[in-house]
């Protein structure tokens, strides 16, 4: 508790948070569609993070202290920045934030951060409160074992505390410089040729950031010091060590909420403000965002009149475009209900989960329209209306791409966290043991495949094993003596060429969360139904490892099924 760490008055302070000035993104996603990072006013920024309590406030842009400069004539400001440098022999991008630095010692600093070495002897030099940002995040792709195990001789003050990385990562870090020892920072400093500085660099100091972009989590995550009044004071703290980190990890769901936000922000400058508007799109994107809808400044008339064409303007939509209206107002008018129930929950976290249960919803159900659609116009050897369904897919994108982006974003440097954990013989208390998902698509057929997954998996749950079975079916199987995970399908259909054999379309994105929030760490397929294919697509993103098992020459099925050879090898090689 931080009561006991600072037993007097405490103060807050926001030290990672972005603005406007943050134009270059490092996630795909963001680059994609050619947006910037972060659209939130400077200004915005300090007005929320004192509304959330935060005494003393910076701006810690990307290799710029211009938003930090816009805020500088405020109370309680300091410049920042978050730069990034490099390690020279394999060009490995790290994020280094320094605080408290005048105008000339920024222009210094971005002429040294080309090399981590030069950046860090001049931060060393001028005693500039510095930083490593998300640590254990590779922002190139290029950061492993000993990248990290630099870091820990040439640095002493970690963010161990991100607001927008996920939780295992913030922990893992913690407990790795809490296992440091001067033998260890010997071995390491002898080990690359690095000299540490400092009376005792094994005693690494933390602090918290929320390193928000959105706007959305200003200060969620932040630094704790005791209290002080002016910024020289708060500096020196920083200084000497006399800090904590405080408030909360990210999540999956947060980040992509915090996507849609940017994305949000991006389509209304682009489009909307030009005039070029969709009222689909920028309704869904409002609500995604976090946004109410816009208030109407229509005239009673007007709104008469509009009632009256829109059966005229319906006719003008082809079928598919039909549907999609009529699923967006169903969604949104489920969603409101909802809201209702979910009125007692805290506001960012009923916010987040709002966006993803309207996202799993758009995507999952207008997605089984659109399989159902195209494969009657591909039967009926509608061409044109085959195409125009492909255009449905648009709305299915926009709502999963920020989770794919997100879930992925989260847990693609898992396989580094494993190698940190064996390197310094740490593991974090949230570092969950082995749990298995078992996947079945034929759990309740009669055959061998259903009675071998009885068999096993009660004899697992009988021996104490973390393992699940999940099913996709209509009615939930009634089973005893094993764990049983049912996902009520999004619908039911038809398989091609195959008369009677009907199969379940399954919610993909509730089981993309679901395995990331039960810490499964191996998923196992029996068949390759759409239930198998959906964990196996969610245990691809989340990198864990998968196992298939498969009771049937199932190519030589597509092959007999199809009469098409090609189909066979392409089922081979999938």
């Amino acid at each position: 508790p931080i009561s006991t760490l600072f037993p007097y008055t405490t103060l807050f302070r926001s030290l990672h948070v972005h603005s406007r000035y943050s134009n270059r993104p490092s996630e795909w996603i963001l680059r994609r569609i050619g947006a910037p990072e972060c659209y939130v006013d400077p200004r915005d920024i300090y007005r929320q993070a004192r509304a959330k309590g935060m005494d003393f406030v910076t701006i810690s842009d990307h290799n710029t202290i211009a938003g930090a400069l816009e805020i500088a004539d405020l109370p309680g400001v300091f410049l920042s920045a978050e730069v990034t440098t490099y390690f020279p022999e394999d060009g490995c991008k790290i994020h280094v934030l320094v605080h408290g630095i005048t105008e000339k010692q920024f222009a210094a600093i971005d002429q040294a951060r080309e090399s981590i070495y030069d950046l860090r002897e001049y931060l060393v030099r001028e005693d500039i409160v510095h930083s490593v940002a998300h640590p254990l995040f590779a922002v190139n792709e290029k950061l492993d074992l000993r990248h990290v195990e630099k870091l820990v001789v040439l640095f002493n003050r970690f963010e161990t505390l991100n607001g927008t990385r996920h939780l295992e990562a913030n922990r893992l870090l913690s407990v790795l410089l809490d296992s440091l020892t001067p033998d260890v920072i010997a071995e390491l400093a002898d080990t690359h040729g690095i000299a540490p500085f400092g009376e005792a660099p094994w005693m690494k100091c933390r602090i918290g950031g929320s390193d928000d972009h959105s706007g959305i989590y200003i200060a969620s995550a932040h630094t704790v010091t005791p209290a002080t009044q002016s910024v020289a004071d708060f500096i020196d703290l920083l200084r000497r060590g006399q800090h904590q980190p405080g408030g909360e990890a990210g999540t999956s769901l947060q980040l992509a909420h915090g996507f849609y936000r940017i994305g949000y922000m991006y389509y209304r400058q682009r489009l909307l403000d030009n005039g070029k508007d969709s009222a689909l799109f920028s309704s869904l994107f409002r609500r995604m965002a976090g946004e109410s809808p816009a208030p109407s400044q229509e005239t009673p008339l007007r709104r008469l009149g509009k009632r009256l064409l829109a059966p005229w303007r319906a006719r003008r939509l082809n079928g598919v475009e039909r549907q999609l209206l009529t699923e967006f107002s169903a969604l949104f008018g489920q969603l409101q209900e909802r809201e209702a129930a979910a009125a007692a929950e805290t506001p960012a976290t009923r916010s987040d989960r709002q966006t993803f249960e309207l996202a799993s919803r758009i995507s999952q159900q207008i997605g089984y329209q659109f399989m159902r659609n195209f494969v009657s116009h591909l039967r009926d050897m509608s061409f044109i209306e085959s195409l125009q369904t492909l255009a449905s897919l648009a709305p299915v994108a926009l709502s999963m791409a920020p989770y794919v982006a997100a879930f992925k974003t989260q847990h693609k440097d898992d396989a580094l966290l494993a190698a940190v954990s064996n390197r310094f013989n740490v593991t974090s208390a949230g570092r969950s043991a082995p749990r298995k998902a078992w996947v079945t698509d034929t759990f309740s057929d009669i055959n061998g495949v259903a009675r071998t997954i009885r068999t096993l998996g009660s004899m697992a749950c009988g021996k104490g094993h973390a393992m699940t079975v999940m099913t996709c079916l209509e009615e939930a199987p009634r089973e005893t003596g094993l764990n049983l995970r049912n996902f009520e399908p999004v619908g039911m259909f038809d398989v091609p060429e195959y008369a009677g054999q009907r199969l379940a379309f399954p919610p993909f994105m509730e089981i993309l969360e679901t395995l990331e929030r039960e810490r499964f760490t191996e998923v196992i397929i029996s068949t390759p139904g759409p239930m198998g294919l959906a964990a196996l697509a969610g245990a691809k993103l989340l990198g864990l490892r998968t196992s298939g098992i498969y009771h049937t020459d199932f190519p030589k099925y597509v092959e007999v099924l199809t009469e098409d050879a090609a189909m066979a090898q392409a089922t081979w090689r999938s």
